[in-house]
């Protein structure tokens, strides 16, 4: 088809002409001027214009004439596409002028594009349901559904045809953008148009077009109606505000039916099918009701229909009448029932918001009701008197039965009805001033929030509106109107509430808002470390009744005594009067007093504010008489060190400290406070005493404390001898005790004592004295019993009469107090706790005072330490030369000294000293028995020889095996059952060894095993093995091991006696059938694995540990009620938990117990040996590792006579290994517990520094350190 078109501009004339195929096949892409350009134009036809072209005939000049023509062109092929002749309307018209791509950039100068575009709009070329042209002036509608293809008439005049090609789409999507025109109906104009049409529409239209709107409007709100797609049941349209559920596929579903009143509407099974055909044939019940949620459709399950029953529920008209209440106890009758059968476990009942009656007759939400007393309740009843609005309708309205009460109630729960408040999470602001103080003092600093870091300062000028945290629902009228003794009744029940108000900070993680000084941006911060309000409110509100008043908590003191008399501070409550649990009102009241301290009650004086403590030391004097609470107070705020804030600007505490008052003992009077004095010391006669004020606080407290505190300075006497003291017959005794004494009273000190101190110790001298008369002031005054004044020459202490003997003066408690208080005042440091350790050490001899050193320190290396601080002991290095000058003389001191500075004089028999040591009696020509004598060292060399004969033994150890399995070839049954026990000959062979430098350890392990001297290829080891795999086809490997725990059949292994150990192992498997018929319920342990290793120091257990202690023993010695058998596969465990990871860790690791044989490790593996592996150290040292385990993480364990005893014997090589949770993987760890049994001088198995042990069953105690 061709059109053609002339015109004229300017007496030029131009023409256009379009041609195009009916199908739009045309692809010429191209404009034509007589000839084929290169100017694209993108349109299903042929154009062709009079067009004033470039010099090479290819492109446009950009002139007006050109862009005249190029409009012309547009214009002919809309008019060309508006006369398309065909016969229906249709899409061709918009085919033909649909681009198949955007006009070329180098027509841009024409504005073309917006040209054409804008014709189209004004073109009637938009082909409707209502087979009418429109042009874009009409508002057309579009939609890539197939809505178009089920709807027509009156209501969709502007509604476009269906059409699926791509450029035609593209082409309405832009002329609706260019023009702002939307292509969808408005909601409500496409529901009713949509309305009217469906009374006409089969149910296969019906279900199609539903899925086809769905697709376009699938989220209608409040305002916006959806169609009436669904029908129910009865064939008629469903109001779109009901749910509607898909039919059941069984006839009544699997759980009780609903209430009556529900009424519910089920779609009609047609449309169901009609659905299922539109969609997929096989689609499930679910899928098809998510796709059809918008209308309120829901599947046929429990979740549904209960929301669908509470929506009925809710929104009937009339809610608080007698029906819906009716109604509403049908539906929880009903909800219950279900709850019985268990079908509710998996149903969050609480999101639904279930209403009930309430006490007061109204339908109610369950999450705002209470259980009453009613329900058993009497706690919650208590807490909210006469409101009914907050509590569920009684038993009697829902029917329920006495017996069915409990049961009803956990239902109850479960939909919402709360036992207890409610703890509810909520955003506080504007902040009390004090909690806000309290929030800032106790937040984490830094706090960094972007680039910037605020201080404590920076926050406490900051303003915090609003804060995150958890309160207690109603909490304000609780504690307004409710009785403290129920309020307390409720807190010691409710776990969750008392666990609140108790914390110190929020719950959990909580969010602070803030904006600092001189940075107004808001500010966000997530902490743990939110104080928490709930604590500052039950702290500061009224709530606790005392005689007919409200106090809140942070005014209680929880002391005796006080009543009101220190009110307005702070008030006595009595607990006596909370108590509601009159058959234990002790264990009651103790209860109450922790939750009130908890909340914020004060236990002491030293709990309260600055201003209370204060506040009351200005009260004081006025009621006082006797000083007993001001005495209290004083100890209290001594006793803890001060108060937690102590906040100088607090104007109590500045009047106090200008003009307040303190009781003092010896007056009996309160005394300001620049006129009180405090005594640090109580050795001073009280005559001397008698002319100051001494505040009543007992001597050798903290000065420091004291000063800070009652600003009260302490009293500095200074006295002069008169005359000569009479000294006491007991001196010279009582001297060399007290010198004894002191190096034990600076055991104390060691750690911290400066070089004064220790001067000041070692030059004490005191002097025991009848009699002694002194001058304080120009006052002669004669000490009393237990006094002490320091002279120029020492220290001179008055004995009390009657003392004739060391023993009495220990047994005396005010002169062993007095003795302290000499060490004390000589290193002017008032500390109760050193004043007690050193009263109770002094009034012991010598050994009772190192078993108390041990004690106290769990190491008398202290005690070394003291002496050689004070010298008053000779190092033991000098103690060893002294005894070389001595034997050999100075000249072959100097070569001795050399050798002795690489000794180790801790343990001087230890391996690595045996070089130096032989080499130094070669120096001195002696022999090591000589040098013994005449030192006071005790030089040991069997233990150096005993390890070089142990390494020999191992190092030949299989040479001897392979040996002596070649000598046993020939012999018989007989002769070859005692191989292995030959074998262990070699390996536990006692040597005679000499203490003598000339012993010579090869000649004597070579002349004692001459079989080692000849040559074989046999591999006695291999051999074993080969014929245990043999041996073990098809045969219990749990059997074999057991058999070959005998030695003999173990040997008989070694040489193919396989006929023998057969009738061995017959007897064996009828042994183990018969066993493990009454074995199958003993819990095994699973294979192996690897553990983490901590070496820990340990200390013995304090006396009421062991009986607490319960141990999982150790190798074959696993404590509890298991049988024998299984406590060996446990053993066996252990062993090879610690044999696995010991491998992974250490070197040449070697299991060396029975257990590793009956494993298949070690051929040779044994028992008895007093240890389970062994492994070589750094230093190249065999070390000894005995196995234990533990079900526990307590540091306990079983161990043997013969254990213990090789333990000690070999305690610098020897460890315990002890697997702790034997029976938790996740758990388990390793302990390597080093020199456990190296004990220190005068220390035995019985009484050491590391551990207890019981004496009769040799158990074991530690703590770790």
């Amino acid at each position: 088809m061709v059109a053609y078109r002339k015109g004229q501009v300017e007496e030029r004339q131009y023409a256009v002409s379009v041609a195009y195929k009916t199908d739009m096949s045309v692809k010429p892409d191209v404009l034509y001027s007589f000839f084929k350009t290169q100017i694209e134009f993108p349109i299903p036809a042929l154009v062709h214009g009079t067009f004033d072209l470039s010099a090479n005939r290819n492109h446009l000049n950009e002139t007006p004439l050109n862009k005249i023509v190029l409009e012309a062109a547009c214009r002919l092929l809309i008019d060309t596409a508006i006369r398309i002749d065909t016969s229906a309307v249709d899409y061709a018209p918009l085919r033909l002028l649909s681009l198949k791509k955007d006009f070329p950039i180098e027509l841009t100068w024409t504005r073309i594009d917006e040209f054409y575009h804008c014709a189209i709009t004004e073109s009637k070329v938009f082909p409707t349901v209502n087979f009418e042209y429109i042009s874009f002036y009409d508002n057309p509608k579009f939609y890539e559904s197939k809505i178009a293809d089920y709807v027509n008439g009156e209501y969709f005049n502007q509604l476009m045809l269906y059409n699926e090609d791509v450029a035609v789409r593209r082409l309405i999507k832009k002329l609706a953008k260019l023009s702002s025109s939307n292509l969808k109906y408005e909601y409500d104009a496409i529901s009713k148009g949509i309305d009217s049409l469906l009374p006409k529409m089969n149910i296969k239209e019906r279900a199609a077009l539903c899925i086809e709107f769905l697709t376009e409007y699938n989220t209608p709100t409040k305002e916006n109606i959806p169609p009436k797609f669904i029908i129910d049941s009865d064939n008629k349209p469903v109001n779109n505000r009901h749910y509607v559920f898909l039919p059941p596929e069984t006839k009544d579903g699997d759980f009780p039916q609903p209430p009556r009143f529900a009424s519910l509407v089920y779609m009609q099974r047609g449309l169901l099918s009609a659905f299922r055909d539109v969609l997929v044939t096989n689609v499930t019940l679910r899928t098809l009701a998510e796709r059809l949620s918008a209308l309120n459709v829901r599947e046929y399950n429990l979740t549904e229909i209960i929301r669908s029953v509470i929506s009925k529920l809710n929104n009937r008209e009339h809610r608080d009448s007698k029906n819906t209440q009716k109604c509403c106890v049908e539906m929880l009758l009903w909800l219950w029932k279900i709850s019985k059968s268990g079908r509710l476990q998996e149903i969050n009942m609480q999101s639904f918001r279930v209403p009930v009656v309430a006490r007061d007759g109204k339908i109610r939400s369950a999450d705002i009701l209470y259980l009453d007393k009613g329900y058993g309740n009497e706690i919650t009843e208590n807490l909210f008197v006469s409101r009914d609005d907050l509590f569920i309708a009684s038993p009697q309205v829902y029917g329920i039965r006495p017996d069915e009460i409990n049961e009803f109630n956990e239902f109850l729960v479960g939909v919402g009805i709360a036992k207890y408040p409610r703890i509810i999470h909520k955003e506080i602001g504007p902040l009390p001033p004090a909690y806000k103080a309290i929030l800032i003092r106790n937040f984490d600093y830094p706090i960094i929030a972007g680039d910037s870091v605020y201080s404590i300062s920076d926050m406490a000028h900051a303003s915090v509106p609003r804060v995150n945290v958890e309160i207690i629902e109603h909490y304000e009228e609780i504690l307004e109107k409710a009785a403290t003794k129920n309020i307390i009744a409720w807190l010691r029940l409710d776990d969750s509430a008392r666990s609140l108000v108790t914390s110190k900070f929020e719950q959990s993680q909580k969010s602070i808002g803030y904006v600092s000084k001189g940075n107004q941006q808001y500010d966000r911060q997530t902490s743990n470390k939110i104080s928490c309000f709930m604590r500052y409110e039950f702290s500061q509100r009224l709530w606790i009744e005392v005689i007919s008043m409200r106090y809140s908590v942070s005014q209680c003191l929880l002391r005796n005594g006080t009543n009101e008399l220190l009110l307005p501070y702070v008030i006595e409550p009595d607990l006596d009067s909370y108590i509601s649990n009159l058959s234990q009102p002790a264990s009651e009241k103790s209860d109450i007093r922790l939750l009130l301290t908890k909340i914020g009650a004060s236990e002491t004086f030293a709990d309260l504010s600055t201003n209370a403590l204060y506040g009351i030391l200005l009260k004081l004097p006025s009621f006082d008489e006797n000083g007993d609470i001001s005495k209290a107070l004083y100890q209290s705020i001594i006793d803890a060190h001060g108060i937690s804030v102590l906040e100088e600007e607090n104007a109590n505490y500045k009047k106090f400290m200008e003009s307040g008052m303190v009781y003092c003992k010896n007056v009996r009077a309160f005394i300001n406070i620049q006129s009180a004095l405090y005594l640090t010391e109580k050795t001073v006669s009280k005559e001397i005493l008698k002319n100051f004020n001494l505040i009543a606080i007992p001597s050798r407290q903290s000065q420091e404390t004291i000063k800070k505190y009652f600003d009260v300075n302490s009293i500095k006497l200074k006295g002069t001898i008169v005359g000569t003291p009479s000294i006491h017959t007991l001196d010279s005794e009582f001297v060399e005790d007290f010198n004894s004494f002191k190096v034990y009273a600076f055991c104390y000190r060691t750690r911290n004592a400066k070089q004064s101190e220790i001067t000041s110790i070692k030059s004490i001298r005191v002097r025991l004295c009848d009699t002694i008369e002194a001058n304080y002031g120009g006052e002669k005054v004669a000490l009393d019993d237990y006094s002490f004044i320091r002279g120029n020459d020492g220290v001179y202490v008055k004995a009390p009469a009657g003392m004739y003997n060391m023993e009495q003066l220990r047994n005396d408690l005010s002169f062993c107090a007095a003795m302290a208080e000499v060490i004390t005042s000589t290193v002017d440091i008032q500390d109760d706790k050193l004043f007690q350790c050193l009263r109770s050490l002094y009034g012991q001899q010598d050994s009772g005072r190192q078993k108390l050193i041990l004690q106290d320190f769990d190491d008398l290396g202290v005690l070394a330490a003291s002496k050689e601080a004070l010298d008053l002991i000779q190092s033991r290095q000098e103690m060893f030369l002294t005894a070389c000058e001595q034997i050999g003389g100075k000249d072959k001191l100097i070569e001795i000294r050399q050798l002795a500075s690489k000794l180790n004089f801790d343990d001087i028999n230890s391996v690595s000293n045996v070089e130096a040591l032989l080499e130094i009696m070669q120096i001195l020509e002696i022999d090591v028995p000589e040098f013994n004598d005449n030192s006071e060292f005790v030089i040991d060399l069997r233990i150096y020889y005993s390890d070089k004969i142990r390494c020999l033994v191992e190092q030949y150890r299989q040479k001897y095996k392979n040996a002596l399995f070649a000598s046993f070839a020939d012999k018989g049954i007989v002769e070859k059952k005692g191989f292995l026990k030959q074998f262990n000959n070699f390996i536990n062979f006692n040597y005679l060894l000499t203490n003598t430098k000339n012993f010579n350890v090869q000649n004597a392990f070579y002349e004692q095993w001459p079989i080692l001297s000849k040559q074989t290829e046999a591999d006695a080891d291999a051999k074993w093995k080969e014929n245990r795999e043999v041996f073990a086809i098809d045969r219990d490997n749990g059997i074999i091991a057991d058999l070959l725990a005998d030695i003999e059949n173990d040997s008989l292994m070694y040489f193919d006696a396989f006929d023998e150990l057969t009738k061995r192992y017959d007897i064996k498997l009828a042994e183990w059938k018969k066993q493990d018929e009454v074995d199958s319920a003993i819990q095994k342990p699973k294979e192996a694995p690897t553990a983490p290793i901590e070496v820990i120091n340990v200390s013995a257990a304090p006396p009421s540990l062991p009986a607490n202690c319960h141990s999982n023993g150790s190798g074959n010695r696993s404590a509890g009620t298991q049988r024998e058998r299984n406590k060996a596969l446990w053993g066996a465990f252990a062993e090879e938990v610690v044999y696995r990871t010991f491998v992974q860790n250490l070197k040449d690791v070697k299991w060396v117990s029975e257990n590793a044989k009956k494993k298949g490790v070690n051929p040779e593996g044994v028992g008895g040996l007093g240890y389970d592996l062994t492994y070589v150290n750094d230093n190249g040292e065999t070390r000894y590792v005995e196995i234990k385990s533990t079900v526990g993480s307590a540091i306990t364990f079983m161990i043997t006579v013969n254990e213990l005893s090789f333990a000690e014997r070999n305690h610098q090589r020897y460890e315990v290994a002890l697997v702790t949770n034997i029976g938790d993987e996740s758990n388990r760890k390793i302990y390597r517990l080093q020199g456990l049994f190296s004990y220190l001088d005068g220390e035995n198995r019985h009484g050491n520094s590391k551990f207890t042990i019981s004496s009769d069953d040799y158990t074991v105690f530690c703590v770790a350190q």
